[in-house]
């Protein structure tokens, strides 16, 4: 039961992370999304239609993403003392359904800031990281060489190998 509620309280930890990292707290789309910019050639209009569309989305998520903290908070105690979690962890799986509905909002409104050709790039960048999981394999399995530029050398990637636990 232990292990199962850590990785439960784990994985509710790395979603919550991976919205406040997509909820970060720059105020322009700035150089982390400079090769998305170009890639689907957006004007400073759109930039700015999507960098509001990001903001209202933190705003939105905002008090969801305390409670999760709070909650997980609350997971961790309870587990600890040897009590039941149910109820937490349905508030917790509640909360995260929320969210999540929140930002599917959020991603159609952020669509809307795009031409119908820009639309279709997305489409197929959405495509493509559907196979990021394969592709990670097949770099691990030595049967394609990362096209990422390692600063320090072949083995980079940490204790799993050439190719894996730098993403």
């Amino acid at each position: 039961m232990l292990t199962k509620l850590f990785k439960v309280s784990l994985l509710t930890s790395i979603c919550a992370g991976i919205v406040v990292a997509q909820t970060d707290s720059g105020g322009r789309s700035g150089p982390g999304n400079d090769d998305l910019i170009a890639h689907l050639n957006l004007t400073d209009t759109q930039v700015t239609c999507l960098d509001t569309n990001k903001t209202a989305f933190r705003s939105a998520v905002a008090s969801s993403l305390e409670q999760l903290r709070d909650l997980q908070r609350q997971l961790r105690e309870a587990a600890g003392a040897g009590q039941d979690t149910t109820s937490i962890q349905s508030q917790i799986d509640s909360l995260r359904a929320s969210i999540q509905s929140t930002q599917t909002t959020y991603i159609s409104s952020a669509r809307g800031c795009l031409t119908s050709a820009q639309q279709t790039q997305i489409n197929q960048l959405v495509q493509a990281e559907t196979l990021l999981q394969e592709v990670r394999q097949g770099i691990g399995l030595l049967l394609l060489q990362s096209t990422e530029e390692r600063p320090d050398g072949l083995f980079s990637g940490g204790r799993g190998g050439p190719g894996r636990g730098r993403r």
